[in-house]
């Protein structure tokens, strides 16, 4: 719609999609840095953490080698 070109069309999807979340990226970040194991079990403290890092690295389009991704 409006769009003359693949490069019009391309650069309207890029705007859309690839904006990073700042505000919900600085939280998860604090959320990790915040984060202690408690009274939860090591594996519950492991998925949490593991969850954390992977939606940073998701989040996280300036790094894409990020140190918060988990295998």
């Amino acid at each position: 719609m409006g769009c003359e070109s693949t490069s019009d069309i391309w650069n309207i999807f890029d705007g859309l999609f690839n904006k990073q979340n700042v505000p919900r990226l600085q939280f998860l970040k604090n959320e990790l840095a915040n984060t202690k194991q408690s009274d939860l079990s090591i594996s519950q403290y492991f998925l949490k953490v593991k969850n954390l890092c992977s939606e940073i690295s998701m989040l996280d389009i300036e790094e894409p080698n990020s140190k918060f991704r988990v295998k």
